[in-house]
Parts: structure tokens; C-alpha cells; sequence
């Protein structure tokens, strides 16, 4: 099944269409939305910025349902990649760590402080898994 853009003139397919909320599709094709967005966003990001401000301050249960859902949605792939930036001991990921566990301001930091960290972080898991190891063993 075919429909015509209102704004391109162009027959497109229905799934190149954007859903409402019920059930209709819009008279505009997703890549014409797309565009008019962006230009209008160039012109005058502000003016976007301020009004999704103020809709956040007025639909404040509905956003944070959207948050919720966003969350539980991307949840796994969210894991996936803090696991990816924990393991391979990220310079931001240990300064964070230095100054929860000792209180130290950002810019104290050296990096001889977050070599050591990192190196203790590696001997601390591998004390991990060999004690995993043994305990699986018995």
C-alpha cells in the first residue's frame, strides 16, 4: 500500500510513514519530518532547546514514564557497554573511582596515581577469580 507526501509530493510506502497515537499515519513521509526538524533546528536551536525545556517542566509524570521505559529498553546494552568501559579500566572510570574513595578534587589527579589504581584494580580481580576458581573447584 502506497501513500503521497504532503510535503515532498512523493507516493512511498506506508511503513515510510510515521504511526500517531491513534493508529493513523501522518500525511508527511518520515524523511520529510526528518528534514523540516533538522533545517528547523539549525535556524534556531535556542527556540528547540527552550520549548523542550518547558514541555520536560510541564509533562514531568510523563517523562519520566518515557525515562522508565527507555531504561528497561536499552537496559542490557547499557550493562553490556559499562562492563566494556569497567574492564578495559578507562582513565575517566578510575578518577571517578579515586575521588569517591578518597576525596581527592579532578584536576589533583596524576596519572601516576591512576596507573597504580589501575594496577591495583587488576591484582584485586585476579585475587577475585582465583578464589572463584578454588571455591568452584571444591
Amino acid at each position: 500500500m502506497v501513500r503521497k507526501c504532503t510535503f515532498c509530493g512523493n507516493f512511498k510506502k506506508i511503513d515510510e510513514f510515521y504511526k500517531t497515537k491513534r493508529d493513523n499515519i501522518t500525511t508527511e513521509c518520515k524523511a520529510c519530518l526528518s528534514d523540516r526538524g533538522k533545517t528547523g533546528y539549525r535556524k534556531n536551536p535556542e527556540r528547540v532547546i527552550a520549548r523542550s525545556i518547558e514541555w520536560q517542566k510541564n509533562n514531568r509524570e510523563l517523562q519520566n514514564e518515557i525515562n522508565r521505559k527507555s531504561y528497561k529498553k536499552h537496559r542490557e546494552k547499557r550493562l553490556k557497554h559499562l562492563k566494556k568501559r569497567v574492564d578495559f579500566l578507562y582513565d575517566p572510570y578510575i578518577k571517578r573511582l579515586i575521588i569517591s574513595n578518597f576525596g581527592i578534587e579532578r584536576d589533583e589527579i596524576t596519572d601516576d596515581m591512576i596507573e597504580l589504581k589501575k594496577t591495583e584494580l587488576i591484582i584485586t580481580r585476579e585475587i577475585k577469580k582465583i578464589k572463584r576458581a578454588v571455591l568452584n573447584a571444591y
